[in-house]
């Protein structure tokens, strides 16, 4: 889980208020029709405060639902998204979710990129995406962004990345950050 940190962490820092998009692999993202849309994890946990919780990630569900929501609106002619109720139940069988009615158990609740590559392929989706976002909650932080997500979307044949998408906004709500997300994907995809 270390990778998504540093990917994270790498996009934030050379980003600007513009989303910052990498094309990996042109040919393969022409070829994605399916796309099963993990849930957003919260990268706030990865911030040296929550040290007691190293290796603790949970779900962002609100970033994730803001994700889905714009992109069906302007990317449903280009893509089928595969989200929620499919992608949770194959992610639960993996164990990277706790089971229904032990939410509150004390474990590590999150996936890896192994798990998110199975639950693609389970659900016949052509790539998985991931996604992490932050919001600012200390003066520290705050002086540099308010809102930020970090996305990459990864080929569930070969595991490699084929579009990674950072961005953060001061002053701004998670729906804008999205919105600036979803606007650049439209001109790039």
């Amino acid at each position: 889980m270390a990778l998504p940190l540093v990917f994270f962490l790498s996009l934030l820092g050379g980003c600007a208020t513009k989303p910052y998009f990498i094309m990996r692999d042109a040919q393969a993202a022409q070829a994605v029709k399916r796309i099963a849309v993990l849930p957003f994890l919260n990268a706030n946990l990865l911030s040296v405060e929550f040290e007691h919780k190293k290796g603790w990630f949970e779900r962002n569900d609100k970033w994730t639902q803001n994700f889905v929501r714009q992109a069906k609106k302007k990317l449903s002619r280009r893509f089928e998204f595969i989200e929620g109720e499919p992608v949770n139940q194959e992610l639960i069988k993996l164990g990277a979710l706790p089971q229904p009615g032990q939410e509150s158990a004390p474990r590590r609740a999150g996936y890896d990129v192994d798990q998110a590559i199975k639950t693609g392929r389970a659900l016949q989706a052509d790539a998985v995406l991931l996604g992490a976002g932050s919001k600012a909650d200390t003066k520290a932080f705050k002086k540099a962004f308010q809102e930020a997500v970090s996305i990459r979307l990864l080929d569930v044949r070969t595991g490699k990345v084929i579009w990674a998408i950072s961005c953060y906004k001061k002053n701004g709500r998670d729906k804008a950050v999205i919105a600036k997300v979803i606007k650049q994907l439209q001109k790039t995809l």
